[in-house]
């Protein structure tokens, strides 16, 4: 049985990312808007050492029969504009990088990962792992279920798990699109855990997902 927990893919790749173009039309009135909130442009903050980065990392979840619509087992890639896109795939990486804050901090290495509207995929995950359990990234995406857009975010007290109780925990959502019918689903996955490096604890505090 797979682990329902979203794993990652290092592309080798790194994507730049471009401004969208203003209008260069004067508008009357305008009222400036506070901008969303992106620790990759915040100030550097307290602490011994603080690195921020974009990276090609692409996210998948796998969602059990008992949470999505026709009661098979899916899939949903996040990050990646076409699984054959990928580096071992023979492209050039991902469409929308996934943004990275890592705080050095004494014993331990504190992440946040975000990345908002990267293109999203849903599969049957029948299609997408073989028949061993191993994934099948290339040639798939004519099997596809449904496409659109998802955002993800993660943190992690230690990922060099050398605390005593490390909790980390994320969101994910993706808004998607089937195909043929052109029915809508959202495909949302939350959890948090806490757990020991040397494995003797381990406790869900949060883990909920569905695809409606």
């Amino acid at each position: 049985m797979r682990w329902q927990i979203p794993l990652v893919v290092v592309l080798a790749t790194f994507v730049a990312v471009s401004c969208d173009q203003q209008p260069v039309e004067p508008a009357a009135e305008q009222v400036a808007e506070a901008p969303a909130f992106n620790f990759m442009n915040g100030p550097e903050t307290a602490g011994p050492h603080v690195v921020r980065y974009d990276a090609g990392w692409v996210t998948y979840w796998d969602f059990p029969p008992e949470t999505t619509p026709d009661g098979e087992a899916w899939t949903v890639v996040e990050g990646i504009d076409h699984t054959d896109n990928m580096g071992f795939c023979g492209g050039e990486g991902t469409d929308t990088p996934l943004s990275t804050q890592d705080l050095l901090k004494e014993d331990r290495l504190i992440r946040r990962e975000m990345r908002k509207k990267g293109p999203a995929y849903a599969f049957h995950s029948d299609d997408f792992y073989d028949s061993e359990g191993n994934r099948i990234w290339c040639g798939i995406m004519d099997l596809q279920i449904a496409a659109g857009t998802g955002s993800y975010a993660f943190n992690s007290s230690d990922v060099t798990g050398s605390i005593t109780n490390t909790v980390w925990g994320g969101t994910f959502n993706a808004w998607l699109i089937d195909g043929v019918t052109g029915e809508k689903y959202h495909a949302t996955s939350h959890w948090k855990w806490q757990w020991r490096p040397d494995g003797s604890f381990f406790r869900v505090l949060t883990e909920k997902m569905h695809i409606k």
